[in-house]
């Protein structure tokens, strides 16, 4: 026998709701965007992902400190060679 809940999408393109694409996005469920559905999706669509971000930052701030951990021994080895 086929439930109801299976019947209620055969053939039906089921949206993502705001807060679903919130939730995908990482955000937390407080995160409500302001405007219509499409300007909410749009707001989403456009943002960077908390954890992606976290990720950037600590890659970037990494390689910050490594240039200028290279450039302070780069600095270092001319004096030296004077």
């Amino acid at each position: 026998m086929t439930r109801v809940s299976e019947c209620l999408f055969i053939g039906v393109v089921r949206r993502f709701t705001v807060r679903g694409t919130a939730r995908l996005q990482g955000m937390p469920d407080t995160f409500l965007p302001s405007g219509s559905w499409s300007q909410a999706l749009r707001q989403l669509g456009n943002a960077v992902p908390a954890l992606l971000a976290e990720v950037a930052r600590r890659w970037i701030a990494r390689n910050l400190a490594q240039r200028t951990r290279n450039q302070q021994f780069l600095t270092d080895r001319e004096r030296i060679a004077r």
